[in-house]
């Protein structure tokens, strides 16, 4: 429903009220973590909660779409420092988040496709981390290789400028563990 009514409205409407409905997504990146590591937790199998996660990340890049980039790279930003922290060691909550993070990235760059190849970037020392420090953990973190590695795929599939390998090229001669 609230896809519907993002892709209903104008874009000059949305972009306008950007910054609230990026701050509700910015909360809705902690539902993996809040309906499996929950104090309380609730009942919601890996489907239903995968369902409710794609839905968002659906209704988020009808967002994404309806506004421009001064507009979306900060939130973007704010995101990736929310959800996937700088130090290798990742504490399970962060975990969860990051996986979510990685699914919203690499659908938005299978449809954005070379228009977000640059967004990589902004990724790398992250990206690098996860990939050295998660190698062969439990169940999430192989998720969220996965995750990571699809995402990084779109990178190398849809780049048409040749930015993938200069900006990859230091993180790729490292070798994962």
């Amino acid at each position: 429903m609230f896809k519907s009514a993002i892709e209903a409205q104008p874009k000059s409407l949305v972009s306008r009220h950007a910054r609230a409905i990026f701050e509700y997504f910015g909360h809705a990146f902690a539902l993996r973590r809040m309906c499996t590591v929950a104090v309380t937790k609730p009942e919601y199998t890996d489907e239903q909660i995968d369902s409710i996660e794609r839905a968002m990340i659906e209704t988020l890049i009808a967002t994404v779409f309806k506004v421009n980039d001064a507009i979306f790279r900060p939130f973007f930003i704010r995101l990736l420092d929310q959800c996937v922290p700088h130090q290798s060691k990742q504490a399970e909550d962060q975990t969860l988040q990051s996986i979510t993070f990685f699914r919203f990235v690499a659908s938005l760059s299978s449809r954005l496709q070379s228009i977000f190849t640059n967004y990589f970037g902004l990724m790398l020392e992250q990206i690098s981390t996860i990939l050295a420090t998660h190698a062969g953990k439990e169940a999430n973190a192989k998720v969220l290789q996965t995750s990571v590695l699809e995402a990084v795929s779109n990178s190398f599939k849809f780049d048409q400028d040749g930015m993938s390998p200069t900006s990859w090229r230091p993180w790729i001669n490292q070798p994962i563990n």
